[in-house]
């Protein structure tokens, strides 16, 4: 009988931690929602002063959700 290569069939997930992984998910669902955010400002011609008055919030708010990673945008 061979010897079992204990590599093979090891899945890429299992070599990041699973902190790592967590993280690189949230990362990519919040890149996800500022994209699908600003394709629907865009499409609507709107800005983001008047999203934020149309769902009650501060266009603070808005700019957060529609950065890609939460960081500040210039004026629109």
């Amino acid at each position: 009988m061979k010897k079992r290569n204990p590599h093979i069939g090891s899945a890429f997930d299992e070599c990041l931690e699973e902190d790592s992984l967590t993280e690189a998910n949230e990362i990519a669902i919040k890149r996800v929602i500022a994209w699908q955010l600003q394709q629907e400002i865009n499409s609507k011609q709107m800005t983001k002063t008047s999203v934020a008055k149309a769902m009650g919030t501060s266009r603070a708010a808005v700019v957060r959700v529609a950065s890609p990673l939460g960081e500040s945008t210039p004026r629109s």
